[in-house]
């Protein structure tokens, strides 16, 4: 089994000493819906959350969209290599994060 560590929008671990952010739980959540590592990147309206539509996304649909839908909009964009979905989440998804402040 592949041990994964997931990185906070800060560049500390998920689970490191805090209690987690939305943001932390919904990138931890996809990553077990997806079995790959999403890109977190953050600016001044907010966190975008995105992830290559893998086919364990695919099969798990239905728990990918309702984790989707938790943001404040998503979307999913077609490329030559690949399919991405992304969601936004708001600046305060990450408040207990004081880099976040």
């Amino acid at each position: 089994m592949r041990r994964v560590i997931l990185k906070r929008v800060d560049g500390g671990e998920v689970g490191k000493g805090r209690q987690n952010s939305a943001v932390d739980v919904l990138v931890e959540r996809i990553v077990g819906l997806t079995r790959s590592q999403p890109r977190v990147s953050r600016d001044s309206s907010g966190i975008r959350i995105e992830f290559d539509v893998t086919p364990d996304a695919t099969r798990q649909w239905q728990q990918v969209l309702a984790l989707l839908e938790q943001g404040t909009a998503f979307g999913m964009t077609d490329t030559e290599e690949a399919q991405v979905a992304w969601v936004r989440m708001p600046p305060e998804a990450n408040d207990d994060d004081p880099a976040a402040r």
